[in-house]
């Protein structure tokens, strides 16, 4: 957003993982500093309307949230991530994480109880443009999902529509992904599918409840995908 090196917009590292020998150097305040002069704020002064939508994770204090820093409206996740749905004990981003703040303009608040992070900034972001479909302004709109980051969820429905794809494991999908390759031009007629990575056993070594959750985990993360697609 800042158009320069991150240490000179302040996120020479995430404000979670400053460390000692970073802390209260310049460069290293963990959010997007006042010293740079964001995208939004320049387009905004242009005559633009400005919109933000999702993950913000570029300070939380007043004058570092998104309507300080240019933007006309915003919705903003203020962590770096949180869970998809509404964050409770059985469906956060890992055990203990505290609770995600949510800012509507820069003010805390709530999410409805049937969230879900890509359906939800949307949106919110559609609200905003269509709020003001009849200004002469142009509009720029910045939307930041957080899928398919980690924790891996996705609606019901989604899910419903990838279950059993990946059933034949993932050797099986790499042979056929690696000729689709071939037949496309992608690769070359006599490129060598590579091996699987270091550390990941043959599909056949695994047991029953290994193929399941290696299956389980690959649908999810499709259905999460496709959920944004959608």
């Amino acid at each position: 957003l800042s158009g320069t090196d991150n240490h000179l917009a302040g996120l020479g590292n995430m404000a979670e993982s400053v460390t000692p020998e970073q802390e209260g150097k310049p460069g290293y305040e963990g959010s997007l500093d006042p010293r740079v002069a964001p995208l939004p704020s320049l387009l905004r002064d242009a005559g633009y309307r400005t919109y933000q939508s999702g993950k913000w994770h570029l300070g939380g204090a007043p004058n570092r949230r998104p309507n300080a820093r240019g933007f006309d409206r915003s919705f903003a996740l203020v962590q770096g991530g949180a869970a998809h749905f509404k964050q409770t004990s059985t469906s956060s981003l890992f055990p203990g994480a505290p609770e995600p703040t949510y800012l509507a303009d820069d003010v805390e608040t709530t999410v409805p109880d049937d969230f879900f992070s890509s359906k939800d900034y949307t949106n919110k972001l559609i609200e905003f443009i269509d709020s003001e479909r009849d200004s002469s302004k142009p509009f720029f709109g910045y939307l930041t999902y957080t899928a398919p980051h980690w924790p891996i969820q996705a609606p019901d429905e989604n899910l419903e529509r990838v279950r059993g794809r990946y059933d034949e494991g993932y050797e099986v999908i790499g042979q056929r992904r690696f000729a689709a390759l071939k037949r496309l031009g992608l690769a070359s007629a006599n490129a060598v599918q590579p091996p699987l990575p270091p550390g990941i056993r043959p599909w056949n070594e695994l047991s029953d409840a290994e193929k399941t959750r290696s299956v389980r985990t690959y649908e999810a993360y499709a259905a999460a995908i496709e959920s944004l697609d959608d």
